[in-house]
């Protein structure tokens, strides 16, 4: 908020738009690499997995191309100047249109309060962690990948080591919610997968047997996965806010 309001909205626009455009390759970069590779070497679906792999390869290429475009692009290259513009000339630090410029005070005070608000929104929401819904846990895994950021940024001003734990515990409970929401992009992959097999003359038996055997390997590791994160849950709740 203590940002120019015309800045904070086009930085807001602009890095959203781009991270729309790159999702598609990074989701199916993590699909190949840690699904369907390791699935394909652990389960036998005969000729199937072979025709998934290569219309996965062909849906990446397809990504891999808008990214090339998105990065070759008149909007791509406005906004790689002008957020680097905003940032070397201070712009930030004298809002215009509306931005409130905030006084110096001391760092300790206001990571504390700051701080023991995300925390304790983080605690509630890992307190009721069973009942969350899949994108419930993905906004959890957001909360706690910012609340370990500022972390990381302020525990030089506190002492007593309890940062390096609490920050440890963040990065476990970020880790494991990230591999959890990893699955539940796979599955929607699957379907464009089944999609590009069908549209390539593959057979209805072996698109269908590819499926069914990336899809069992999934269940395997959402429950390999379901322990770990109750741990990692648990460590969380259990952790020590170094800022007090």
């Amino acid at each position: 908020k203590v940002l120019d309001r015309d800045a904070r909205a086009f930085l807001a626009a602009e890095l959203g738009w781009l991270q729309r455009r790159l999702g598609a390759a990074r989701d199916w970069d993590v699909f190949i690499a840690e699904t369907l590779d390791p699935a394909a070497s652990k389960r036998d679906a005969g000729e199937g997995i072979a025709a998934m792999r290569k219309a996965a390869r062909s849906l990446r290429n397809d990504a891999y191309r808008r990214v090339r475009r998105t990065l070759d692009g008149r909007r791509y290259t406005r906004m790689l100047l002008r957020v680097e513009l905003w940032r070397t000339d201070h712009a930030w630090l004298a809002p215009k249109s509306g931005g409130k410029r905030r006084e110096a005070r001391p760092v300790r005070s206001y990571a504390q309060r700051r701080l023991g608000r995300w925390d304790a929104k983080l605690r509630a929401d890992l307190a009721r962690h069973e009942a969350l819904s899949a994108a419930e846990r993905h906004a959890v895994r957001i909360r706690a990948k910012k609340l370990r950021y500022a972390s990381e940024f302020v525990e030089g001003a506190f002492s007593g080591g309890g940062a390096r734990d609490y920050i440890a515990g963040l990065k476990s409970l970020q880790d494991v919610l990230g591999t959890a929401n990893d699955l539940v992009i796979a599955e929607r992959l699957l379907g464009e997968l089944a999609g590009r097999m069908a549209r390539n003359g593959d057979a209805p038996a072996k698109v269908a047997g590819a499926v069914d055997a990336i899809r069992g390997w999934l269940a395997d590791q959402r429950d390999d996965g379901a322990d770990g994160e109750r741990r990692a849950v648990r460590r969380c709740l259990e952790s020590a806010r170094f800022w007090s």
